[in-house]
């Protein structure tokens, strides 16, 4: 198993690099028929890590860049959900926030995945069943390391909305992390903050991996449309809002938007 684990580090790593080679000389982009950005290093990264998955695991590979049917994908048991450059927006802004997202989706379930933020060289990698660890100098830590930040909340960097604000106020929470792609489920397993909510739209390929990782931390995190952990390889890969948060969070005790309120109370416990 850690050989298996040590490949896909040394992939992600591959991929970052190349991605970092890019982001010193070039930050020109085109623009997705979203409106979000598109760099050649989401398209390097892309293509390093789905050869790579495929070509390692035999397994079938879904990409942002390259989406598949839900007739073809329906039909597959398990396969790779790979974001190869979360974060684009910061990676033009050139402030490091930028991560390489891969999990392992088994039925519609995370359960391997890592994040990695070459730049700061930040890698977190997770295993359900297993942990949840910060790979430093080589060498697995176990997350959390000394427990939650009691109060700290994680903001999108770039996706904060009026909402989230109001959340804040509505649970006095009165600190909050500034934080880019998926770093923010990472900076919550760590136990620098002890909830993150996202009201915002995100893809599955956004969450996928972050999701593992605070599972396997002992975080939960919830789908505000169903009041359950959110699935995968749905129709539709759009996520609806959700909560991840820390075990010392009494998620039937906070207020949540309007549009939310009605699943606080029926969540089982």
């Amino acid at each position: 198993m850690h050989a298996e684990r040590d490949r896909l580090i040394a992939l992600a790593r591959e991929a970052g690099a190349a991605i970092l080679a890019l982001y010193r000389e070039n930050t020109d982009y085109a623009t997705k028929a979203d409106g979000s950005p598109l760099t050649a290093a989401d398209l390097r990264s892309h293509q390093i890590l789905s050869e790579g998955l495929a070509q390692a695991w035999n397994l079938p590979v879904l990409s942002e860049e390259h989406t598949v049917d839900y007739a073809t994908r329906s039909l597959w048991p398990q396969f790779w959900l790979i974001d190869p450059l979360d974060g684009t927006k910061e990676f033009l802004a050139r402030n490091g926030e930028f991560t390489i997202n891969i999990a392992l989706i088994r039925g519609t379930q995370p359960v391997l995945g890592i994040v990695y933020a070459p730049a700061l060289d930040e890698l977190y990698y997770a295993e359900r069943g297993v942990g949840a660890f910060q790979v430093r100098g080589g060498e697995p830590q176990r997350l959390p390391s000394d427990g939650w930040q009691e109060g700290w909340m994680a903001v999108s960097r770039s996706h904060d909305s009026p909402v989230t604000a109001q959340f804040a106020r509505d649970n006095g929470i009165e600190r909050t992390s500034h934080v880019g792609s998926a770093l923010k489920f990472g900076r919550l397993a760590r136990g620098d903050v002890s909830i993150y909510p996202r009201f915002t739209a995100s893809n599955e390929w956004d969450i996928a991996a972050g999701h593992c990782l605070v599972e396997a931390a002992g975080c939960s995190i919830i789908d505000l449309e169903t009041g359950a952990p959110p699935r995968y390889n749905k129709p539709d890969l759009k996520n609806a809002g959700f909560i991840a948060f820390a075990p010392t969070i009494d998620y039937s005790a906070l207020h949540l938007p309007e549009q939310n309120r009605a699943r606080v109370k029926t969540h089982p416990k």
